[in-house]
């Protein structure tokens, strides 16, 4: 699974559909409890944009023994960086 080079790929400048998308299914998932509802999803948009960049950081990668450990680390920091709190309920 290559969460990050298909997200990635895409070019969030040009690709208004998916930024809409996105923001509409962070706002939904906020709703339901599933990410932290204090935080903008313009945000969220924003930190996935810089680790776009991250991503493509060939200094970065060479710190990782092979891309699917370093696509991991990418995906888990965003994911898990971004739940609810469990100490905030719901």
């Amino acid at each position: 699974d290559f969460f990050i080079e298909e997200i990635m790929s895409l070019d969030f400048d040009i690709n208004a559909q998916y930024n809409s998308r996105f923001m509409q299914f962070i706002a939904e998932a906020q709703e339901k409890g599933e990410v932290r509802p204090e935080i903008r999803p313009e945000f969220f948009m924003a930190v996935l944009d810089k680790l776009r960049e991250l991503a493509f950081d060939e200094e970065l990668i060479k710190k990782y023994p092979n891309f699917l450990e370093f696509n991991r680390e990418i995906k888990d920091f965003f994911w898990y960086g971004i739940y609810a709190r469990p100490d905030r309920g719901k």
